[in-house]
């Protein structure tokens, strides 16, 4: 008896790199030889970067330029490599899928976005010691050791522990503990300015990426998005503009398209990720050697057909 089955897959979820790669489209470190990125670091909207201090940063605008569409992907596909858009560089296999849109189906992925991204960016920069906003030595080492003493309900999956003496190995379930438990300990340590701003962050955060959202909370998330970008320039300079902080201000577009984010991350993935290294020995041609595990315990060859990457030129 033999049974087919259809598969239909409406989102990518993934960091913004391998979104990237994924779509064809130019990657956020992506700067022309005009010192410009031609508006491919934003996978989102049409927003151009700016070159500062040799990476691409996004200045806050109060009006976002028009997003991209599907049908600007289609039609830059249909003509030669030279005379497409700057941000497409391949044509990608996900054309193929007739139901998938190139634009609404790739969203930012709150593990990698706002975690591992603007959270973990917010607290180095709390924790730097070279900047003018930074708090003196030995007030980091006092806030750094109000961090590490806290006790978690014994359902937490990770306890406490230092971030200037572990910071590197944080992993994201930290960051979201951190955010959604830990920021009353930042106040006594801050300046009010920058812990308000933090607290804006925090706010939005939480909100976003909570399990229930209703649509009458979504214009307050998007002000906060709003205020928080427009401060990070003010508050921090333009370098830390980045995608990451860039992509805050599309979370809320996400939400009202796919709904709650916390459903949609790479989490689930993550959590997978040892059952996948265990299928690859060595560094080199790890595709081929994960492709070949799969089809010897999966299913026979001729009964599967992985989805592999390819780019047309």
């Amino acid at each position: 008896m033999e049974y087919n089955f259809r598969c239909l897959v409406p989102l990518s979820i993934g960091d913004y790199p391998a979104r990237a790669s994924m779509h064809g489209m130019r990657s956020f470190n992506f700067v022309g030889e005009d010192g410009i990125d031609g508006g491919g670091g934003c996978l989102r909207c049409s927003q151009v970067g700016e070159h500062v201090e040799g990476a691409t940063r996004y200045p806050y605008k109060e009006v976002l330029p028009p997003n991209k569409t599907h049908n600007q992907v289609l039609q830059a596909y249909r003509v030669q490599p030279k005379d497409r858009p700057t941000w497409v560089v391949s044509i990608s296999p996900l054309i193929e899928l007739y139901f998938y849109n190139m634009i609404l189906g790739s969203i930012h992925d709150l593990m990698h976005s706002l975690w591992l991204g603007v959270t973990k960016m917010m607290i180095t920069v709390i924790f730097a010691a070279s900047e003018h906003w930074s708090i003196p030595a030995s007030v980091r080492n006092a806030l750094d050791a109000e961090l590490a003493t806290v006790t978690f309900p014994h359902d937490f999956s990770r306890a406490a522990r230092s971030w200037i003496k572990e910071g590197a190995h944080w992993k994201a379930v930290e960051y979201k503990n951190l955010a959604w438990h830990l920021i009353p300990l930042f106040q006594p340590f801050l300046d009010q300015t920058y812990y308000r701003h933090l607290c804006t962050f925090i706010s939005f955060a939480t909100t976003i990426s909570s399990r229930r959202i209703a649509r009458t909370v979504l214009p307050l998330c998007q002000q906060l998005a709003q205020t928080f970008c427009a401060e990070l320039q003010s508050l921090y300079t333009v370098t830390l503009c980045t995608t990451m902080s860039h992509s805050v201000l599309h979370m809320v577009e996400h939400t009202e398209t796919v709904g709650p984010l916390t459903y949609k991350t790479a989490f689930p993935f993550e959590a997978k990720s040892p059952l996948v290294n265990r299928q690859h020995f060595g560094t080199t041609r790890k595709q081929t050697q994960i492709e070949t595990q799969l089809r010897a315990h999966v299913a026979p060859a001729e009964q599967i057909q992985l989805f592999t990457h390819h780019s047309v030129p």
